[in-house]
C-alpha cells in the first residue's frame, strides 16, 4: 500500500525503540476506517532525517494478565477466531475470542471449562471446532455456531491430555491428540456424529503435533519419547497410514508444523537449541530436502502459513526467538522480530481477508495477536 491511498490523521510518539535515535511514526486511515502505520522515520536531530522504513506490522490484540499464549486461529463466518492459554496451569484462561476486521473489535466469547489451553481450531460442517487440554481430563472437542451455540462432543480419558491438531479431509474432521503414555495417542475421525479411532501410524508415538490435508492425503507429524519423529500420510482409498516421502526425520527433532505451499508439502521441525529447520517434500523425487537450518539460538519452527508467493515461518521457544521469516522459493528472509524481551514464540499463523496474523506467546502474560498488512 502507498501513502497516497490514505488520508493523514497525525503522529504518535514511539512506544519502543531499539536504538538511541528518536522515532516519529506517521499513522493513516484506509478506506474502511482502519488505522495503520504508513511510514516510520528515525531522526538524530530535529531537522535531519537519517532513514525511513515502512513497517506494516501492528498489534491487533493484547489479551492481558494470565493469558500466556495465543495457540490457534481460524476463520469462520467472516471473523477471525483465536484460542488462548495459560501455561502455568491456571484455569479460566482457555478462552475463545473473535475478531471483526471491519469494526476492528475483539470479543471474548467463551472460556472452556477448567481447561488450560484452547490448542487447535478448525471449521467443519458449518461449525467451528476447538481442541482443548493440557492435563488429564481436560482434553476435549467442543464446537460453536451462531444457531447451535456451544456444544461439548467428547472428553478424552487418561492418558490423553491435549488435542494438538484438527484438520478436515474427505468430508470428515480429523483429531490429533497427545498422550503421556507411549503408543496410546491416536488420530481420530469424526463424521459429525461418531468418533472413530484411525488405523495405527507407522511408529510408536506419544502424540500427533500437526495435521495438514490436500486433495489426496491427510498428512500428520508424529513424535515419541525416543526422539523418533516422522511425517505420515493417510488416504481414504488406501485405508492405512504410510510414510510421506523417505522418512528422513527418523532421528530428527519433532515435526511441529505442516503446510502446503506452491503445491509442495513443507515441514517445520524443532525441539532444542539449534534444532529449528524447514524441510520440503520434493514431489518429483518423493524425498525430503532441507530448505533451511536456522542455526544456534533457534529452537522450533512452530508455525507455517502460505500466503501469495511466500511461505511464512513462525519461530520460537525462548527469549528472542519470536520471529517471522518467509520463504519465496529461493531465499529465507526475516520479516519481523517481535519484542525480544517479552515474546518467545510465534505459536500460530493465519490468513484473514488477505492479511497475515501471528498468534504470540509462551511467556507469562504475553498472549497477543499481531497483523501484517500485506
Amino acid at each position: 500500500m502507498s501513502l497516497s491511498e490514505y488520508k493523514l490523521v497525525g503522529t504518535v510518539p514511539p512506544t519502543y525503540c531499539s536504538d538511541p535515535m528518536e522515532t516519529m511514526e506517521v499513522w493513516a486511515v484506509d478506506s474502511v476506517g482502519k488505522t495503520h502505520i504508513a511510514a516510520q522515520f528515525k531522526i538524530k536531530y530535529v531537522d535531519t532525517v537519517y532513514c525511513c522504513n515502512s513497517d506494516e506490522w501492528r498489534l491487533s490484540k493484547q489479551f492481558g494478565t494470565n493469558f500466556d499464549s495465543c495457540e490457534c486461529m481460524e476463520v469462520y463466518n467472516g471473523k477471525l477466531y483465536a484460542g488462548t492459554a495459560n501455561n502455568a496451569g491456571l484455569t479460566g484462561y482457555a478462552t475463545v475470542w473473535s475478531y471483526d476486521d471491519y469494526t476492528d473489535v475483539w470479543t471474548k466469547l467463551q472460556t472452556i471449562g477448567n481447561c488450560h489451553t484452547v490448542e487447535s481450531a478448525k471449521v467443519y460442517d458449518s461449525k467451528i471446532y476447538f481442541g482443548t487440554g493440557d492435563t488429564v481430563g481436560y482434553a476435549s472437542i467442543v464446537s460453536y455456531s451462531p444457531t447451535a451455540g456451544w456444544n461439548l462432543h467428547k472428553i478424552y480419558a487418561s492418558p490423553i491430555t491435549r488435542i494438538n491438531a484438527l484438520e478436515t479431509y474427505d468430508g470428515n474432521l480429523y483429531i490429533g491428540n497427545y498422550s503421556t503414555t507411549q503408543n496410546v495417542a491416536t488420530v481420530d475421525k469424526f463424521d459429525g456424529t461418531t468418533f472413530i479411532t484411525s488405523t495405527q501410524v507407522p511408529i510408536d508415538f506419544l502424540g500427533c503435533k500437526c495435521l495438514k490435508a490436500d486433495a489426496n492425503y491427510l498428512y500428520a507429524g508424529f513424535w515419541n519419547s525416543a526422539n523418533l519423529t516422522t511425517v505420515a500420510k493417510f488416504s481414504t482409498a488406501a485405508g492405512v497410514w504410510s510414510y510421506a516421502g523417505n522418512n528422513a526425520f527418523a532421528t530428527a527433532p519433532t515435526v511441529r508444523s505442516l503446510e502446503i505451499h506452491d503445491g509442495k508439502l513443507y515441514a517445520g521441525l524443532g525441539s532444542n537449541d539449534g534444532d529449528a529447520e524447514l524441510w520440503m517434500l520434493n514431489p518429483t523425487t518423493n524425498l525430503w530436502e532441507k530448505i533451511h537450518d536456522f542455526g544456534t539460538g533457534f529452537y522450533r519452527v512452530e508455525s507455517l502459513k502460505s500466503l501469495g508467493t511466500k511461505l511464512y515461518i513462525g519461530l520460537g521457544n525462548t527469549t528472542g526467538c519470536g520471529r517471522v521469516y518467509s520463504w519465496n522459493g529461493t531465499s529465507i528472509v526475516l520479516e519481523h522480530q517481535f519484542n525480544p524481551t517479552t515474546i518467545e514464540q510465534v505459536e500460530c499463523l493465519q490468513t484473514y481477508n488477505s492479511r497475515l496474523y501471528a498468534g504470540l506467546g509462551r511467556d507469562s502474560n504475553s498472549s497477543a495477536v499481531w497483523m501484517l498488512d500485506t
